[in-house]
């Protein structure tokens, strides 16, 4: 069972498990706070995702552009605090607390958490929480609370009108004022039914919470004033079975309740449905693979079911950085959904679509004349961030945007979403670059931006900027020409509604060509920007981590020192340049990086296991890892970082793993550092579910469900999926075993020999050579080389002397319908024989059309029994080995196709029982052949 556990009440380290403990589906998410107990540091946070409210933002100097207002995520109401009594003394948390246990339960989609309680005249109670939030019903909660104790039982549940967010005044990533963004409408509770509506207060977006109770308790009563006051009586036993249901204005979505028996198993079904599709197995570090299944849960709990929200960068864990979006869905979270979830995946680009219009305001408040500029931090769509150097001036969450939506492509080849969403976008990005760059005499320039290294800022032809922008505007162009062959109608239509011309086109065609990368000469590295490298090393005495916590910023940015990655990410993404500048660039970075950024990490992995750098891919991995779990931040007590866990699971699938996606086919080279041990993983790739595992060089890749698919591994193309048939020719479809023997016994006789009956069966199966060799040992014969061939020569004429007259009536029975059956079922078809006739023969009996490959054994230093011949069967149809069947009538022959790692088929012989299954005929085996193409 996989779950993240906790024992033992240590109350320093609640407002921590707040957060690790938290609970959601993406719609919905709860702080894994104590009901029943206050204590410092305690967030009793509730959240929807994609709700907001609107603040206003107040700078010191305005300035034009300068955000009047922002987005902030609302704490909605909080449920479930509650005050449990036993015979009238309160349950405290400084009481005695016994076998005190919670858990976070992956495979159920739960949380738990149960102690026994102590009190004062000696008496024990045993009290057990339970929630559950559920994925097939989104606007679904359960919570569960049941109390054992032998005297009288009271739970008190206090609703708190009185609702706020966190702030701080001294951490620019948490709101630095504390005021109210939501209000209660109304509240009620009668008949064991409750329900409380909200309300934001300038955003005019409502929130509906309706509750309904039931279990065992004898009595209640309630009253409000500044809140619910609901308590709850019994004796024995007081068990409380809560189901809240949500309804929000932007979604409008009424929902109706279904029992907590069905949410519990609808939970688990769909959890195990979603494990067969997209896994992660660390198969010999129980705690690493435990580490990263919590990281796994905790994503698909955070992302958005639908196109109104996203994934915030703390999840929906908790209220750092007011619960905005940022770049991180693009570059951390939609490549691991578009490998797991496509249509979450799809979802993330409809949510920025939807948004074009307000980035296309916001360029034209920027100063642009054309172009999309989207916020570098926003939940509704608007700019959210108050510093602009650090914010707005990031142009390349417009690129990183267009990236996304090109992968779309690159996976899919959806004409459709093409022309309906993504050629818009990508063009309006594409604007974007043209309009923050301009054409010198060396190139074109991007100037006064700020890449994904947050300690350099306001600078000019940024490499990840640069670089991105290209990407954009190279797809822009290349897209648009396929929507005009493809689809005109659409391609006429967007370029009016564009005002889009050629000359634009054009423009963006030549921005790209001509794109301007700085290179250091001195250092044969990248530049990061046209000044970086001109700046001093960061001074060693300045130790104090992290530097935006302790040193102004101007500090920093007059310094050569990095926040995260920011060039290596460019190289990471789009990997278009010289390996060995690369790797210079990489490690140049890498050792002024003080990785203050949780994002950073990650992308040192995917770098560190292309350059196959075990030991630095190790270390950032498990940094990466344990993040969360161990606090390595000090803040994970203000929310999730959710990018460090996307990124840490693109670590193991495109890094150890080496998926990658390319303009036409998938990727896959991997590297695991042997610290790691043997690692397997499930992904998606078009419709196709793939199971990779790897043990050191050992590769294998096999498909779950879907259709057959092909892949590039280790730079070898080999078809995923599909199933092979390889044939021997004679005595399986056709009869010319006997064609052979006649023509060795007229060759026999040419030289006064007579070649006994029982070579009959022996010259089968095997090459002519050896075939040969074999006669004159028998008859104590020794003839030189040149001899032998002429032997060969006199034999291969009689036999096609006899076989001259072939035609399909010479085919055994079944055999056409079997070739057709296995083509029907997508199988390939191969040949392996030994006869260099062969060819001749499948044109003489009108079958060669339905041959993918013909073995020619006289190339191979090998032949039957040998594996070699299979082998290239396989490799030929690019199939695995272990996907292929292999059909023979000689011993020798399934010798070949067991040592080959094949299942095999014996025809016509009682000798052949190592095969799999033997049958007398070809049409006897049909059925079983067909059965195994289908999996059977």
């Amino acid at each position: 069972m996989k779950t993240f556990r906790e024992e033992g009440l240590n109350i320093e380290r609640l407002p921590l498990l707040e957060t690790l403990m938290s609970l959601g589906n993406g719609y919905v998410g709860v702080r894994g706070y104590l009901e029943e107990f206050e204590y410092p540091g305690s967030v009793r946070g509730n959240y929807i995702n994609g709700i907001y409210e609107r603040v206003s933002m107040v700078h010191a100097e305005w300035a034009w552009g300068f955000p009047l207002e922002s987005d902030r995520m609302p704490n909605l109401i909080d449920l479930t605090k509650v005050l449990i009594v036993l015979d009238g003394e309160e349950v405290i948390i400084d009481g005695k607390i016994k076998d005190f246990k919670r858990e976070l339960n992956f495979e159920k989609g739960l949380s738990c958490r149960s102690y026994k309680y102590i009190t004062k005249s000696g008496k024990y109670a045993k009290i057990h929480f339970e929630q559950l939030i559920s994925f097939t019903h989104k606007e679904l909660r359960s919570w569960t609370l049941n109390i054992e104790y032998d005297g009288e039982i009271q739970v008190k549940n206090y609703i708190n009108f009185k609702i706020s967010n966190i702030s701080s005044k001294g951490d620019p990533r948490i709101a630095p004022t504390k005021i109210p963004l939501i209000q209660i409408e109304r509240a009620k509770y009668e008949d064991n039914e409750g329900q409380i509506r909200l309300n934001t207060i300038r955003s005019g977006l409502k929130v509906v919470i309706d509750f309904q109770d039931s279990g065992v308790f004898d009595s209640f009563d309630s009253k409000g004033d500044e809140g619910l006051n609901i308590t709850f009586i019994s004796k024995g036993q007081l068990k409380l079975n809560r189901l809240i249901k949500y309804w929000d204005s932007l979604r409008n979505v009424n929902s109706e309740y279904v029992s907590k028996k069905e949410l519990y198993i609808n939970q688990r079904k769909y959890l195990e449905d979603f494990n067969r599709r997209c896994s992660i197995d660390m198969l010999d570090n129980k705690e690493l693979d435990n580490a990263i299944n919590f990281m796994k849960f905790h994503l698909l709990q955070s992302t958005s079911q639908d196109i109104y929200g996203n994934i915030a960068a703390k999840g929906l864990s908790g209220e750092g950085y007011e619960g905005h979006y940022f770049w991180d869905t693009e570059i951390f979270l939609f490549p691991v959904w578009l490998l797991w979830d496509d249509k979450r995946a799809r979802n993330f680009l409809l949510y920025r679509f939807n948004q074009l219009n307000a980035a296309r305001s916001r360029a034209l408040e920027m100063g642009h004349g054309k172009g999309a500029c989207f916020p570098w931090r926003t939940i509704s769509g608007i700019e959210s961030s108050g510093y602009f150097p650090a914010g707005s001036a990031q142009y390349h969450i417009n690129f990183d945007i267009a990236y996304t939506f090109i992968q779309w492509w690159l996976v899919n080849k959806d004409i459709d979403f093409l022309a309906d969403y993504s050629m818009e976008l990508l063009l309006e990005t594409a604007r974007t670059a043209l309009e923050i760059g301009s054409f010198q005499s060396d190139g074109f320039h991007i100037h006064c931006v700020t890449g994904p290294d947050e300690y350099t800022a306001m600078v000019s032809d940024n490499y990840y900027t640069n670089k991105m922008a290209q990407y954009n505007l190279r797809w822009a162009v290349k897209l648009w020409r396929i929507l005009k062959t493809k689809r005109p109608n659409s391609w006429v239509k967007l370029k009016k509604n564009l005002n889009i011309d050629d000359y634009e086109i054009d423009n963006m065609e030549k921005a790209a060509d001509q794109m301007f990368f700085v290179y250091d000469e001195e250092r044969d590295i990248i530049g990061q920007d046209s000044t970086f490298l001109t700046k001093p090393a960061w001074p060693e005495e300045n130790n104090l981590r992290p530097l935006l916590l302790h040193y102004h910023p101007l500090t920093i940015y007059r310094h050569q020192i990095l926040k995260q990655a920011d060039t290596a990410l460019a190289l990471y993404l789009l990997s278009d340049e010289d390996e060995e500048l690369m790797k210079r660039t990489f490690y140049y970075y890498e050792n002024i990086n003080s990785h203050d950024s949780s994002l950073s990490p990650c992308i040192s992995v995917l770098m560190a296991c292309r350059f196959k750098d075990s030991q630095l891919a190790y270390k950032h991995f498990m940094d990466s890892v344990y993040m969360d779990i161990k606090d390595l931040s000090h803040n994970t007590s203000d929310g999730l970082h959710m990018a460090n866990m996307g990124g840490t699971l693109i670590s193991v699938l495109s890094g150890f793993g080496g998926v990658r996606i390319k303009e036409e086919d998938l990727h896959i080279n991997p590297y695991v550092p042997k610290q790691l041990g043997r690692i397997r993983f499930k992904f998606s790739w078009r419709k196709t579910v793939l199971e990779v595992f790897i043990d050191g060089e050992k590769v294998d890749i096999k498909k779950v469900s879907g259709p057959a698919t092909e892949v590039i591994l280790k730079g070898k193309r080999i078809t995923i999926g599909k199933k092979a048939v390889l044939f021997d020719l004679d005595g399986v479809l056709t009869g010319t075993s006997d064609n052979h023997f006649y023509g060795w016994k007229r060759m026999c006789a040419d030289i006064g020999l007579d070649l006994p009956e029982e070579f009959r069966d022996r010259v089968r199966g095997i090459s002519r050579k050896d075939a040969l060799d074999m006669i004159l040992k028998h008859f104590n014969l020794k003839y030189s080389d040149e001899e032998k061939l002429v032997l060969m020569d006199k034999k291969n004429n009689y036999y096609r002397e006899s076989i001259a007259s072939f035609t399909s009536d010479n085919l055994y029975p079944g055999v056409i319908e079997l070739l057709e059956g296995i083509k029907k079922s997508g199988g390939k078809i191969g040949l392996v024989s030994v006869s260099k006739n062969a060819p001749l023969l499948l044109r003489s009996m009108d079958i060669e059309k339905y041959f993918d490959a013909i073995v020619d054994t006289s190339k191979l230093s090998r032949g039957k029994p040998y594996p070699d011949p299979f082998l290239e069967a396989a490799e030929m149809l690019s199939v695995d080995p272990e996907e292929c069947l292999g059909i023979e009538d000689a011993k020798a022959g399934i010798e070949s196709i067991k040592s080959a790692g094949m299942k095999s088929v014996g025809i016509g012989n009682d000798d052949l029982r190592e095969a799999d299954a033997v049958f007398d005929t070809i049409q006897d085996a049909s059925e079983y052949i067909l059965k195994w193409l289908e999996g059977a």
